[in-house]
């Protein structure tokens, strides 16, 4: 769902298959190069990086505003595919091999679906089938992260002995956000965290390792008050996502 060609800038993990591969990026039509359609949902505001990722009215504004740009009927998935299946073929591949991941998963689902005749191989990380209704799965398989993680921290030695309590600090963490929002000063402005506010950006921590390996510490300190760190840590991410959009 972002630009492929400005991810693969910032990547050299596939670069162990040059050697044998051609390595093609295509930013899907409305990313990128391939005439982006960007809203930014982030006001000047410090507080607007931690309210709900996607408040109601702002999305119908983004809509009426791209609306002036572009059909947005045209922006579908079975669309964006055809484009891909077009750009195989105008540069000579007869057949081409797949990796995808979240999204890419269900793009490349329908790749299969229409095109299947001109794919070697699929690779499917995190699979989205066609028959998931997004966001309705998001707080549960969020739950079920959060289980693993916790359960993955009680297991290793090390976390277990920091964060004993782990479990207990999370659903303490949870109660007191839900019966009062929690408040603090962060770059010398007050911010206000409400539990959708915080279980969303929580969320997004959960989708790497990176991230979600910080999170026991995290939830340690929010339980005792100290929200700067998941603030901190949450923040760099909205700040990175709103410089995609």
């Amino acid at each position: 769902g972002q630009s492929a060609t400005e991810y693969g800038e910032r990547t050299s993990q596939l670069d162990r298959f040059r050697t044998n591969r051609d390595i093609i990026y295509i930013d899907q039509r409305g990313t990128g190069g391939s005439h982006a359609l960007n809203c930014n949902m982030y006001g000047e505001d410090l507080q607007s990086h931690f309210r709900e990722l996607f408040p109601v009215q702002m999305v119908r504004s983004c809509r009426e505003k791209l609306e002036q740009l572009a059909d947005l009927t045209a922006y579908t998935t079975p669309i964006a595919m055809d484009d891909l299946n077009e750009i195989r073929e105008v540069l000579g591949y007869k057949k081409i091999n797949l990796y995808a991941s979240s999204y890419g998963t269900w793009a490349a689902l329908e790749l299969l679906r229409t095109h299947s005749d001109h794919v070697r191989s699929a690779v499917l990380a995190g699979t989205a089938t066609v028959q998931a209704k997004f966001p309705v799965h998001f707080a549960q398989g969020a739950q079920n992260a959060m289980d693993l993680l916790i359960d993955d921290c009680m297991k290793d030695e090390l976390c277990a002995s920091a964060f004993p309590d782990l479990r207990r600090d999370f659903g303490k963490v949870l109660a007191d956000l839900r019966e009062k929002p929690a408040s603090f000063s962060l770059e010398g402005v007050t911010i206000v965290l409400t539990y959708d506010g915080s279980t969303e950006r929580l969320r997004l921590m959960l989708y790497d390792l990176p991230s979600a390996s910080r999170i026991p510490s995290m939830i340690n300190q929010a339980a005792r008050n100290n929200w700067i760190p998941f603030a901190v840590a949450a923040l760099a991410r909205s700040r990175q996502s709103a410089n995609l959009l």
